[in-house]
């Protein structure tokens, strides 16, 4: 019989746990970041324990590293709710031992980390004010009429920005504009 999930959906926290896999991904300890570990040995799987799955997660990093076995690190990325991502990254600490770590990245978080791409790109790029502008809507997908009625500026105006901004961060095309950013 399953036991409830561990409530954690407050901290970040890294884990350790027996493999391969074939050992169910046993907990050995787990540490919330900032915190002493707890001794979990002869603990439940790994996802029973933190949550409450009678079987593995589809993008378990330690399935993965059991079929590639010479990559050091592997990631998932998982989406929590609808905007919040958990990211869990496994290492090998030892023979027949990883450490899985899980970030939660928030909604907040991520806007800010794709406002820093942008950023990034305009201050490598040196755009102007208005370009900038117009980068910020490019990458939220905006169309040239709508950046002309938000901006109080023309569309061929905004069109005008639009080639500058390409040509200065040598992109190709709006799409490859946005993979710069993205990417």
């Amino acid at each position: 019989m399953m036991g409830k999930p561990l409530a954690r959906d407050s901290f970040d926290f890294d884990y350790d746990v027996a493999t391969p896999i074939d050992d169910s991904g046993t907990l050995l300890r787990m540490a919330p970041v900032g915190e002493a570990p707890w001794d979990e040995r002869g603990s439940r799987p790994c996802y029973e324990k933190l949550y409450g799955r009678q079987t593995p997660c589809e993008d378990c990093p330690l399935l993965a590293t059991a079929r590639d076995r010479d990559m050091k690190t592997w990631i998932a990325v998982r989406f929590r709710d609808e905007a919040d991502l958990e990211v869990v990254t496994v290492k090998s600490v030892s023979a027949g031992v990883a450490r899985l770590s899980v970030r939660q990245v928030s909604s907040h978080a991520q806007r800010a980390i794709h406002d820093a791409k942008i950023e990034n790109v305009a201050n490598k790029a040196r755009l102007s004010a208005r370009e900038r502008s117009v980068l910020r809507y490019i990458a939220m997908g905006r169309s040239l009429d709508d950046m002309a009625k938000i901006l109080g500026i023309s569309p061929r105006t905004v069109k005008f920005h639009q080639a500058n901004v390409l040509e200065k961060v040598g992109a190709d095309s709006r799409q490859d504009l946005v993979r710069l950013i993205c990417g």
